[in-house]
């Protein structure tokens, strides 16, 4: 229990939270709540009530949280395959908008295509409408 502690203390400190609050919802909770040991950490925080607004938040950074880095390793690989010599003219937001098609993947697949043409030509018309 005390390792938890010193865990939550170093939560706290390092993503700004009030380190007295998030220690007493936590031992609360933990009193509270019926514990399963499979319990993923998503499920968990579903389970926290809306009133521990620092534990919620505690639980919402480990959400977010990579496991490792492998993601952001990759992203910076393919970082420079979109933006080469070439391409150095590009703007930020086509740049993010390659990056987030390049790294993930699923989520391309489930774009329609149709609706991706269709809002590639519209903004094409608004650059056009601007110069």
């Amino acid at each position: 229990m005390i390792d938890a502690d010193n865990k939550l203390s170093q939560v706290a400190a390092t993503y700004n939270l009030n380190e007295e609050k998030l220690l007493t919802q936590w031992r609360l909770f933990r009193r509270t709540c019926d514990r399963q040991p499979d319990v993923s950490l998503l499920a968990t925080y579903l389970m926290v009530p809306c009133e521990h607004e620092a534990l919620r938040a505690a639980y919402q950074v480990l959400l977010t949280l990579p496991v490792t880095s492998a993601g952001v390793e990759r992203a910076f690989s393919k970082l420079s395959l979109i933006k080469s010599k070439l391409r150095t003219t590009m703007g930020q937001e086509r740049l993010e908008s390659l990056m987030l098609f390049t790294t993930e993947k699923d989520i391309l697949k489930a774009l329609s295509t149709e609706h991706l043409v269709a809002q590639f030509a519209a903004s094409a018309d608004r650059r056009l409408d601007l110069g």
